[in-house]
């Protein structure tokens, strides 16, 4: 970029070290940018799924997307901790659960909780090409346990974070907005994620935030024009897309109260924040820790 021959000079005038000190956000932004916690699955796995048809949207609940979310700052050395995201494609309801370090069986374990709280049944899942998912703890164990037919599991294509558009962005609304882009690698970090997921964040975020849904888009010269649906709670496009789970699920909204559940979600950020004041220095949730 062109400046002034007055920023030009006082550029030319600074020592090294006074650079190095302006520069430090901005190299630490450019770390974490470039971080990647993905790593290629194993090649006989990923053989074995199928890369999903971007040409059909399911209009019923029970397909999903799933992906993973890094709480490393802007180092991958060292074991922290991670954030399952979980995001059904026709109604927009998300399920969060944290992780202490990232392998195939925690990635098991973490979905059979998921799974065992939602409110209706998984149809298809939709991963990435990680390892973490690539792997005989998924494709073998997970999609045919305890199951009459086998799970049906999809991928996207390689490099391609589109794909996987409707976790992506539940990524930083569930995630990054809640517990920043800080290093969490404590495990008593990791029960209070848990907590809040669990009793808090998820219950605000089904019941009571409203979502819009892209409808269509199209180019109008060098712009894109998009049309949005009326904004829903993924509670209300639930309830349309199952009726039979209407009476459940108005039940359990009856006796929530959001005042109150963001209140105690903002103390156990708080609380989060104690803890993580104890193993470093730099911890600092996102923009709805406050």
């Amino acid at each position: 970029k062109t400046c002034t021959s007055e920023i030009r000079v006082e550029l030319l005038q600074m020592s090294s070290s006074t650079i190095n000190r302006y520069l430090v956000e901005e190299r630490a932004k450019l770390r974490r940018k470039m971080n990647t916690g993905t790593r290629r699955g194993v090649r006989k796995f990923i053989t074995q799924v199928p890369i999903r048809d971007l040409n059909e949207t399911p209009q019923t609940a029970g397909h999903c997307e799933v992906d993973c979310v890094a709480h490393c700052g802007d180092s991958l050395t060292g074991t922290f901790a991670w954030t399952l995201t979980l995001t059904d494609i026709a109604t927009g309801w998300t399920e969060c659960e944290a992780l202490f370090g990232k392998d195939g069986l925690k990635v098991r374990q973490a979905l059979e909780r998921i799974e065992a709280r939602l409110p209706f049944k998984l149809l298809t899942l939709y991963f990435d090409n990680g390892s973490e998912f690539m792997n005989e703890n998924i494709i073998e164990w997970f999609a045919t346990n305890g199951r009459t037919e086998r799970l049906p599991i999809k991928r996207s294509r390689p490099r391609r974070k589109n794909d996987q558009c409707y976790v992506e962005q539940k990524n930083y609304t569930h995630v990054r907005s809640l517990f920043g882009y800080a290093r969490i690698d404590w495990k008593v970090g990791v029960n209070i994620m848990n907590d809040i997921y669990r009793k808090e964040w998820s219950r605000l975020q089904n019941y009571f935030m409203p979502q819009q849904k892209l409808q269509s888009k199209y180019r109008l010269g060098a712009k894109i024009k998009r049309s949005m649906d009326r904004a829903k709670t993924p509670y209300a496009r639930l309830v349309l897309l199952r009726p039979d789970l209407e009476k459940s699920l108005t039940q359990e909204k009856a006796h929530l109260n959001p005042l109150s559940l963001r209140h105690n979600q903002r103390i156990k950020v708080r609380k989060l924040n104690t803890e993580g004041g104890k193993f470093t220095k730099n911890f600092d949730g996102g923009k709805m820790a406050i």
